[in-house]
């Protein structure tokens, strides 16, 4: 279907590498640094992943959804929006 380059191992190496770390989880309780240190076959299969996204064209529903959270603060509201750290 697309017909870019596909994504590159190194492409996601360096992609987790840049991702902030000690975030909170999203949705799907995954954080950075468990993708950071998922070792080769991990990144063998994010890379599998992004590459069957990418060609599809498609993302999956868990990669859509996000959770907002009221947290009281003094006299005002902050939201804090939970994303996917996959995403």
């Amino acid at each position: 279907m697309n017909e870019g380059p596909k994504i590159l191992k190194e492409e996601v190496v360096a992609a987790l590498k840049a991702m902030k770390k000690k975030k909170a989880a999203g949705p799907d309780n995954i954080v950075t640094e468990m993708l950071q240190t998922a070792g080769e076959v991990g990144i063998e299969r994010t890379t599998e992943l992004a590459n069957i996204m990418y060609e599809s064209r498609t993302l999956p529903d868990e990669l859509c959804n996000s959770t907002f959270i009221a947290i009281p603060k003094k006299q005002e509201q902050l939201t804090v929006r939970l994303i996917e750290q996959s995403a």
